[in-house]
């Protein structure tokens, strides 16, 4: 499509998709409310109703995307194919729809996780998925990540970056081997100019995996036993 023809699309009068009107929804800019589009497979934050032609043919071009992978049986191009919001629920309905080989599984588990950015959103889906009895759960880590694992003494230190008082929970699953990584979360939002770090001890065996996809030394935990306590 040459630029003549996009912006030809851009400016066509064409009402969004009905798949998509249930997707609209709205944000407040400064003193105004703006329309936004938040759809599984399609998300736009200007959303202009009745000029919907670019929208509606990148939805259509994402169906056909969909039946693609599906006939050829590509987990991870159907999964990464939606928005990130959606893609762990793209997993799960895809777990329900068909079967996926352990080692399969774990590596699909690994990757949506290093790509998200609302693991707190999905907690208990997440410990479901983390906790599953499948075999080769050392395919969630990539060769040098095993070789980290595997070096680990039986009890780790872990450190978890609290921003809000929401994160305080001690069953986060998200942790960190680096106390500096930790102080970073903490204070990347700008809501504090002090860390608050939670300290935590954990069995290596009850680390699901180890990753280091983001540079954050992560440890995906359960049954983390707390060593210091944040004041309220």
């Amino acid at each position: 499509m040459n630029v003549s023809d996009m912006m030809e699309m851009m400016e066509r009068d064409e009402a969004l998709h009905q798949d998509l009107v249930p997707w609209i929804d709205t944000r407040r800019v400064g003193k105004h409310l703006m329309k936004y589009l938040n759809a599984p497979l399609v998300q736009e934050m200007f959303y202009r109703e009745g000029k919907c032609a670019v929208i509606n043919a990148r939805y259509e071009q994402k169906k056909k995307l969909l039946e693609h992978y599906l006939a050829e049986g590509n987990t991870m191009g159907y999964i990464f194919a939606h928005e990130r919001p959606y893609r762990l629920n793209a997993f799960t309905e895809l777990l329900a729809r068909r079967s996926i080989s352990d080692a399969h599984y774990w590596q699909t588990v690994s990757a949506i996780w290093t790509d998200s950015e609302n693991i707190w959103q999905n907690h208990s889906q997440w410990r479901r998925l983390w906790q599953s009895t499948r075999g080769e759960k050392h395919e969630a880590m990539d060769e040098r990540e095993r070789a980290a694992y595997k070096a680990l003494p039986e009890y780790v230190t872990v450190y978890r970056g609290i921003s809000n008082s929401r994160q305080r929970r001690q069953g986060g699953l998200a942790w960190t081997m680096y106390r500096p990584k930790a102080e970073w979360f903490s204070l990347r939002y700008g809501f504090k100019t002090i860390p608050d770090v939670l300290e935590g001890r954990v069995s290596k065996d009850n680390i699901h995996a180890i990753l280091f996809g983001r540079n954050e030394q992560e440890a995906v935990c359960r049954r983390v036993v707390l060593i210091n306590k944040l004041p309220k």
